[in-house]
């Protein structure tokens, strides 16, 4: 799966798909947990993919989740 597509059935797919998904791949996130990553995530730029996701945002990410499984989900989009 593309960068772009990933990060799109992360933001818009099934929740409980997403959820299953990140498990699978070593993620372990409560739906709610989701949930908040998406309104952090939401005004996501296509550039990111190319600079990087700017520190405020994953710092936002970190407050909700933690920085470790914020660094697990990364790998997943990156």
């Amino acid at each position: 799966m593309k960068k772009l597509e990933l990060f799109r059935f992360l933001m818009e797919g099934p929740t409980r798909e997403v959820q299953q998904f990140l498990k699978d791949n070593g993620v372990e996130l409560r739906k709610s947990e989701i949930k908040k990553l998406r309104e952090v995530f939401q005004n996501a730029q296509a550039s990111w993919l190319f600079t990087g996701i700017p520190e405020s945002v994953i710092k936002k990410a970190e407050s909700i989740v933690g920085a470790e499984r914020v660094q697990q989900f990364l790998k997943q989009i990156q």
